[in-house]
């Protein structure tokens, strides 16, 4: 009867999603249409085990599905239902890891690790950031590196009992863990099963006070020597991801700077760059929007040197060989000694833009104007 019920709870949640994409695309996707996209994500060459997105798609969640379509209907010649989209992202994994057996294998033991692991991978809002700014978070005494060890030993203690409703606890964490296993790992996934987590690891803790009330000393010693094995592993770096802190403290500014820039405060933007960049200097789009922060203050020396260094390093940029070289304009058009050689180098650097991307008009609208001079 229980799962009767469940199943029936399940049906009404789902059904009426399933109904609407029926009726919008014409065909039968349960849920949505981008588990193969997702699945992909987390199983190729290039893939970390965290989200990270794929070589030849977009990085934004609209450019993701949309250079995702593009490049399977590329591949195959024809246009595509979502369902098909997915289907071919979902065999483009399975490929990879038939084929790649011994690297699928480490990238699954990885994606293990990463799941108990004690660093919060953000996804979208990066929790240590979100701490540095809220004194409601720094007030919280403990993090996932200590709970993983004690949930472990609560999940373990309660899985004989998987056929009571307390060993469910441990049946949930574990589907949750498969999955993102499955796919990938991220602190935003990984939340769903936290509160399962908690009270298996309130579960052990008190297992571990019965047992020394009863002087049962073999059994608390084993269990301690779990929880301290646990706790080196999770709260380690293996598997190459140390350094990942730093650069995602830099992305949480770059983001923080970027809507800063978007409302028009140009110099709390300028600040939030800097900070980026002293976490991660080796980010391009920080120094695109950090050039264009200094070019609205009129900072053209700056801006020219902020994005000079973007077009040295990572060169085929054509927005930020475009806004060098209103920079360059715009320091011509001042009265600057070195007037031509200025617009001569707004002009290299126009048609290094327009060589990348011939149908930019702003830049040949620029460019008629430099020469015009």
């Amino acid at each position: 009867m229980t799962g009767l019920v469940f199943w029936i709870g399940a049906l009404g949640v789902i059904a009426p999603v399933t109904a609407r994409n029926y009726a919008a695309g014409g065909e039968f996707v349960l849920i949505t249409a981008h588990g193969g996209i997702n699945f992909y994500i987390g199983n190729n060459r290039d893939a970390t085990g965290w989200y990270h997105t794929p070589s030849r798609f977009e990085g934004t969640q609209e450019g993701l599905v949309n250079s995702g379509r593009a490049l399977a209907e590329a591949d195959l010649g024809r246009e595509l239902r979502h369902g098909e989209v997915s289907s071919y992202w979902f065999s483009k994994a399975w490929r990879f890891i038939r084929g790649n057996m011994g690297d699928a294998a480490r990238l699954f033991a990885k994606k293990l690790y990463l799941f108990w692991n004690s660093y919060e991978k953000p996804l979208e809002g990066n929790y240590y950031y979100m701490k540095s700014i809220s004194p409601l978070l720094r007030m919280v005494p403990i993090g996932f590196g200590l709970v993983a060890p004690f949930a472990l030993l609560g999940l373990l203690l309660l899985l004989p009992r998987w056929r009571e409703r307390s060993g469910l606890l441990t049946l949930f964490a574990l589907l949750c863990m498969a999955t993102l296993v499955v796919f990938f790992v991220t602190s935003r996934y990984r939340l769903v099963a936290l509160p399962f987590m908690l009270i298996a690891g309130a579960h052990a803790v008190w297992w571990c006070i019965d047992r020394v009330r009863s002087r049962r000393w073999k059994s608390v010693a084993a269990a301690l020597g779990l929880v301290a094995a646990v706790a080196i592993v999770s709260n380690s770096t293996l598997f190459g991801t140390e350094g990942h802190a730093e650069s995602d403290l830099a992305y949480a500014h770059y983001s923080e700077g970027t809507l800063l820039l978007r409302r028009g405060e140009n110099e709390a933007a300028i600040d939030c760059f800097e900070r980026a960049v002293r976490f991660d200097d080796d980010i391009p789009f920080i120094y695109g929007n950090w050039g264009i922060a200094l070019s609205n203050l009129d900072r053209h020396d700056d801006a020219i040197r902020v994005l000079d260094t973007f077009c040295r390093r990572w060169p085929g940029n054509p927005r930020a060989l475009y806004n060098l070289a209103r920079s360059y304009y715009a320091l011509a058009r001042s009265g600057r000694p070195g007037r031509a050689e200025l617009l001569a180098k707004a002009q290299r650097a126009l048609r290094a833009c327009l060589s990348i991307d011939p149908g930019h008009q702003e830049a040949r609208r620029l460019l008629a104007a430099c020469v015009s001079q």
